[in-house]
């Protein structure tokens, strides 16, 4: 007798427990030690079931790429009106403390958007992963040049250069080469003011 097939509900709840098993080793262990093998045993699912949700490695590992983006892209529309009503630049600084705190509270998924971790072949890994939270950024900005309250500037370019100022520091930090909480701390200050400074300044 054939067993009966799974509610989407049921399929949802189990790929998302593959999902958080795989975070956990991501966080404890590092993207390297991420195979289907751990992840079906700590779940008690044999290797074979995993793949009615995932076809490969490379696609659960993208799966966690995409949940580290997500906070930008569920509040985005929300953001962006709040910045129409707020302004522009409290609502930028709002979610680039959210993109460190996140970073800092996931250190290995923050890494795992800038390395080819899960890809078959480094060199055809997609080189950038986060062009969703960069055009993000880039719609806050054009709303404080629309409302005067940045200088006139390509809203992408300036989107980069801010958010280069920012995943410095956190790659600093999530690395293990600031160590020292004060430090960081000071050095995203720097960045806040050197953000604002470079979106108020004349060209």
């Amino acid at each position: 007798m054939s067993r009966p097939k799974k509610t989407v509900e049921q399929r949802n709840n189990t790929r998302e427990r593959i999902l958080a098993a795989a975070s956990e080793l991501l966080e404890t262990r590092g993207s390297e030690e991420i195979s289907i093998r751990a992840v079906t045993a700590s779940l008690g699912i044999s290797p074979m079931g995993f793949y009615s949700y995932f076809t490969s490695r490379a696609e659960l590992i993208d799966a966690l790429r995409e949940q580290q983006l997500r906070a930008f892209d569920v509040g985005a529309s929300q953001y962006l009106a709040r910045a129409r009503q707020e302004g522009a630049w409290p609502v930028l600084r709002e979610t680039l403390q959210l993109l460190a705190e996140t970073a800092c509270a996931q250190p290995q998924r923050f890494l795992l958007l800038y390395t080819a971790a899960g890809e078959p072949d480094a060199l055809a890994a997609p080189p950038w992963r986060l062009d969703g939270a960069i055009q993000f950024f880039s719609q806050l900005i054009e709303v404080g040049v629309q409302s005067n309250e940045f200088t006139p500037r390509d809203p992408l370019v300036a989107a980069q250069t801010v958010f280069s100022l920012y995943s410095g520091a956190l790659l600093l930090r999530v690395s293990g080469r600031l160590p020292d909480s004060r430090q960081f701390d000071t050095l995203l200050r720097e960045a806040e003011g050197l953000a604002k400074a470079y979106l108020s300044a004349e060209e």
